[in-house]
C-alpha cells in the first residue's frame, strides 16, 4: 500500500546500530539536518523527509567492537541512544508506538495500570514499598 502511494520506507534494526549505520547531524542557524545512511546498501533516509515513525521493541546495539567492557559498553549504549533518540525525537510526524511509550511499557507496574483503566483488575503478583532507613 505504500510503495501503491509512492511512498517509501527506512528500516533501522537495532540490533545492527550504530555498527552498520552512518548518522549525520548538522545544527545550522536556520534549523537542524539529519541523514541516516545504512552501510551495507548505501541507502539514506534525510530525517525532514520522514512522514511517519513506527517503532517496535527496543533492541541491543551492536557495536564495531564485541571485545568493549563493561563500562565501555554502557558509555557507547548511552552515546548511541542519545544520538539516535535524540534525532528521533525531535521529529514532527505521525508515531506508531512512540518510544517513550515503548520504554514506559517495559515497566510491569506501568503496564499493569495502564492495562486496568476503568476495569476491575488484580496482580497476581503483590508488591511491596521499600522500607527507608532512618540515619
Amino acid at each position: 500500500m505504500l510503495a501503491a502511494r509512492g511512498g517509501t520506507y527506512f528500516r533501522i534494526d537495532l540490533d545492527a546500530f550504530p555498527r552498520d549505520y552512518e548518522l549525520v547531524q548538522s545544527f545550522q542557524p536556520h534549523g537542524c539536518h539529519g541523514e541516516i545512511r545504512h552501510l551495507p546498501s548505501g541507502v539514506s533516509l534525510v530525517v525532514a523527509d520522514v512522514g511517519a515513525d513506527w517503532a517496535r521493541k527496543p533492541a541491543d546495539f551492536a557495536y564495531l567492537s564485541e571485545e568493549l567492557g563493561a563500562q565501555e559498553l554502557a558509555y557507547a549504549k548511552l552515546e548511541s541512544e542519545q544520538a539516535l533518540f535524540g534525532l528521533l525525537y525531535g521529529l514532527d510526524c505521525y508515531w506508531i508506538g512512540h518510544p517513550l511509550t515503548m520504554r514506559g511499557a517495559m515497566w510491569k507496574g506501568e503496564r499493569s495500570a495502564r492495562s486496568c483503566c476503568g476495569i476491575s483488575c488484580r496482580s497476581g503478583m503483590p508488591m511491596r514499598a521499600a522500607r527507608s532507613s532512618s540515619t
